[in-house]
């Protein structure tokens, strides 16, 4: 996979998009984590999710359980339409605020819900055993938010195997593509946010959109895909 050349489209969709895409990361990043920031502790289990950072707690605080039903039932399910947006972007597509509710309504939510659940289920279960475990399973499941995009008809268990066949031989580049974003985060860091607002969220959301429209058609899929 050609990683300079993703990065650089998804670079040039965002740019051609900039203030709708900013507005739209930032109240998807919001409703999928914002949660988090007022429940999490120091024993909290971190993952990946279409390139973001969430969690998982484990502890026996009432609230942390709050937060977990609301990942499953509301955060995971908006995560998928920030796919749909990211996806729709990298392609030159139209997209509107309204797709990150997008798989609340015309009966796609229980599946998309479900299937989520799922993944979530498999990643924690995956940082329990450790660490890495946790990283491999994340990386091996991060398609399902794209691949419930492009098929809306997709079985739960059906989306949690494509994307694990999806990214054979591929999660080791994945991974390195993740880390090519270190100084993004720390520069995120740094400003206290505001680089992450205004610049590295919605740029990780269409990279990692177009490194899915890539790995798709390396694949053969039979998606929507453009690779220039």
């Amino acid at each position: 996979m050609d990683r300079v050349n993703i990065k650089q489209r998804a670079k040039a969709a965002f740019l051609g998009n900039y203030w709708k895409l900013v507005g739209t990361v930032l109240l998807a990043i919001i409703l999928i984590g914002g949660i988090y920031v007022f429940t999490a502790d120091k024993e909290s289990l971190y993952g990946l999710k279409d390139g973001f950072s969430f969690s998982v707690n484990i502890t026996s605080r009432p609230i942390n359980y709050v937060a977990i039903l609301y990942s499953i039932f509301v955060g995971n399910v908006v995560a998928v339409g920030l796919a749909k947006v990211g996806l729709a972007a990298f392609r030159n597509r139209e997209f509107e605020l309204a797709d990150l509710f997008y798989f609340f309504t015309g009966g796609r939510y229980v599946r998309t819900m479900g299937t989520m659940a799922l993944v979530t289920v498999f990643t924690t279960l995956g940082f329990i055993c450790l660490v890495i475990p946790g990283i491999i399973v994340s990386l091996g499941l991060s398609q399902v938010v794209y691949l419930l995009v492009e098929d809306e008809n997709i079985a739960y268990m059906d989306a949690i195997k494509k994307s694990w066949e999806m990214t054979r031989g591929y999660k080791g580049d994945l991974f390195v593509m993740i880390l090519s974003f270190i100084g993004w985060f720390l520069l995120a860091l740094v400003t206290f946010g505001i680089a992450g607002v205004l610049f590295v969220n919605p740029y990780l959301t269409l990279t990692f959109a177009g490194y899915h429209n890539d790995l798709a058609g390396l694949r053969g899929m039979t998606t929507e895909v453009e690779v220039i």
